[in-house]
């Protein structure tokens, strides 16, 4: 025996329209196609032309339960309405072929009574709506405001895709209107009910379900969105900050290694940026140039400068910073007093001078601004603070006596 093929469709997007969902369910099946089960958004259906075409009616569950009582769907039987499925927890869908067979519902005030079940349950579900998506977007779109897991929030900042917070609290807004409109949609069906106007038939459906394939793909959009979020490495989904002629952008925050060596000229220079709602500018500079040993030896000078919506995050950002300076730099980093500074701390080879290859390594924040300088030179970087504090204060246009970094 040939197995029934089986076709799937999306939905029309709104349940609490019963009138839509039972026109939309009613063309398909003079189409030969008649609905088995739904699953989420989509219907299932076998294909089957031999069949006469059916009426569909939609009844609200009188209790929660997964099938009518045997009792009621016999009862059905003989007047010729077979039970098909249960929706979604809110309706069982009934189908009959015969015209001749009674309604289920003649009595509009009494098809009314029957939504009490589920008056009670959107009501408590609405209660908990705001809560449920709130905690949900924290725990999604925030972990950086309560700490989330293992990650640092340096490394949250560098993986995070620009524009991912607002596009997840634009979904939550996108459920709690859909939700909203579920309760509409109810609220006008009861009303209209209640004064004895009977559920109008057919209903264009083809708008609800342009909406349903909307959503599909807002939900596929999200699956996306969180399968490009990288592991880690470095900054993910930045931009150029460089201009034509190899210089970076004006606005680019860093330490200039031809400053430190005393040249003119770098072998390699890259500038990237990015921006967050909670870190509003970010960039990373990569800068390498020959040392005394010509091309067997190239001293490094990299420039991390993040500028946080809060000093508390910036806080945070400076500790999660000191702990990679310490390894960096080989050693517990130290603190020293920089004028124009919040605070200024230094590891690596001390003194640099007597390596080949020395490493150091400066953290330095001021308000909610916060640079790290890693350096391969010789250089003595504990004496450059006024440089650093020039970066964080002069170069942002900002004086002593500013409320924050511009």
């Amino acid at each position: 025996m040939r197995k029934r093929q089986e076709y799937q469709e999306f939905r029309p997007v709104e349940l609490y329209d019963v009138a839509v969902m039972e026109s939309w369910l009613e063309e398909r099946d003079r189409e030969g196609y008649h609905l088995l089960r739904f699953k989420g958004l989509r219907g299932i259906f076998y294909q089957d032309r031999s069949v006469a075409p059916s009426r569909y009616r939609l009844q609200p569950l009188l209790r929660k339960e997964k099938a009518p009582e045997t009792e009621m769907a016999e009862a059905y039987r003989e007047l010729g309405w077979e039970y098909v499925c249960t929706l979604a927890g809110t309706f069982h869908v009934w189908r009959c072929g015969d015209p001749a067979a009674p309604e289920l519902d003649t009595d509009p005030v009494v098809q009314g009574m029957g939504y009490e079940y589920l008056k009670r349950k959107m009501r408590r579900y609405l209660l908990r709506l705001p809560a449920i998506l709130l905690l949900c977007l924290v725990f999604s779109a925030f972990p950086w405001v309560w700490g989330a897991g293992d990650m640092p929030l340096v490394d949250q900042l560098e993986q995070a895709l620009p524009g991912e917070t607002l596009f997840w609290l634009l979904m939550a807004v996108g459920v709690l209107c859909m939700e909203l409109l579920g309760a509409f949609q109810m609220r006008r069906l009861l009303h209209a009910l209640g004064t004895g106007i009977p559920v109008e038939r057919p209903r264009s459906w083809r708008v609800q379900k342009r909406v349903t394939q909307v959503v599909m793909i807002l939900i596929w959009a999200g699956f996306i969105v969180s399968w490009l979020l990288p592991d880690g490495g470095d900054p993910h989904f930045t931009r150029s900050a460089m201009v034509g002629d190899g210089e970076p952008l004006a606005e680019v925050v860093y330490l200039d290694l031809r400053e430190l060596e005393g040249t003119e000229k770098l072998s390699g220079f890259s500038a990237e940026r990015k921006s967050l709602l909670l870190a509003p500018q970010m960039y990373w500079t990569r800068q390498s140039t020959e040392g005394a040993g010509g091309q067997f030896q190239t001293i490094f000078g990299n420039t991390s400068y993040y500028r946080m919506r809060t000093e508390d995050l910036a806080l945070r950002v400076e500790a999660e910073l000191r702990t990679w300076q310490a390894w960096y730099g080989g050693g517990e980093p130290e603190r020293l007093e920089v004028p124009g500074l919040d605070s200024f701390w230094w590891a690596g080879d001390d003194p640099p001078s007597q390596r080949d290859d020395p490493c150091q390594c400066v953290v330095a924040r001021r308000r909610n601004c916060v640079l790290m300088f890693s350096y391969t030179g010789h250089t003595d970087l504990r004496t450059m603070g006024e440089d650093f504090a020039a970066l964080l204060g002069a170069e942002k246009g900002e004086s002593d006596d500013d409320g924050a970094t511009a």
